[in-house]
């Protein structure tokens, strides 16, 4: 499997008929297995580009691939920033991530014993029959991510996925992000403005400039994996933080 962005342009109309820049001739691949952070400052533009990856806004130029297949006739999985708001309160935690597979109208039971097989397969622990209020923040994001990963896509995408998240549980759940994602093989987007969620998360990272969006440096994050979070205080990690933010200030 493998993602081709080539060439993304969007503009908005703003007040009256002035338009507003939001991309730029945006392009970059990512390859089965491997994960790709887009690193930028807020409103730059950045999440505006996950939804024309994902079919729900249309590009004014440009053209996005996945299989060589446009992305419409693909499943993907998207995962919002908002992903609490997302999960149904009055279903139980193994409903709400078993709820693609009731759209395809399989039965409870068995939806029951796929979600039960998938968090055995991750290695993930949640109560299943618990309502998502009682959850902490991080569970409910591991319940929206599950949810998508359940469908078997064939790509996946997150918003600053742990943006709502404290440090000590953001360096947590990044962690269970990392063994649950590392088993699909399947190419991931991550959206973040955090340099160290980045570099610890990503294969490759996307610095993106100011609105519109365009790209000043990609970035090959060469740390082996498992990654380990021993390796946020290496000199190898340090020296890809420095380059990152040597061209976010070029801009």
């Amino acid at each position: 499997m493998m993602l081709t962005v080539n060439n993304i342009e969007k503009s908005f109309f703003g007040s009256g008929k002035l338009q507003l820049a939001v991309i730029d001739k945006i392009s970059f691949t990512v390859k089965s297995g491997k994960i790709t952070a887009i690193f930028g400052p807020n409103g730059c533009g950045k999440t505006t580009l996950l939804k024309i990856i994902a079919g729900l806004i249309s590009s004014d130029k440009g053209s996005i691939e996945l299989n060589n297949k446009s992305s419409e006739k693909n499943k993907i999985g998207f995962v919002f920033q908002n992903y609490s708001s997302s999960l149904f309160p009055w279903w139980k935690v193994w409903e709400n991530i078993g709820l693609n597979l009731k759209i395809k109208g399989i039965l409870s039971v068995d939806i029951k014993r796929q979600v039960e097989n998938l968090l055995v397969k991750t290695g993930i622990a949640l109560p299943l029959e618990n309502y998502p209020y009682v959850l902490s923040g991080g569970q409910q994001q591991l319940c929206a991510i599950l949810r998508e990963l359940i469908n078997s896509p064939a790509l996946l995408l997150l918003d600053e996925p742990f943006a709502s998240l404290d440090y000590h549980n953001r360096i947590l759940f990044e962690e269970k992000f990392l063994q649950l994602i590392h088993p699909q093989n399947i190419p991931t987007i991550i959206i973040s403005h955090d340099v160290e969620e980045s570099i610890y998360l990503a294969d490759e990272v996307i610095v993106v400039s100011a609105r519109p969006a365009s790209i000043l440096k990609k970035v090959k994050i060469t740390l082996p994996r498992p990654r380990k979070n021993f390796m946020r205080i290496s000199k190898e990690f340090t020296n890809l933080r420095n380059e990152i933010l040597k061209h976010v200030a070029v801009k």
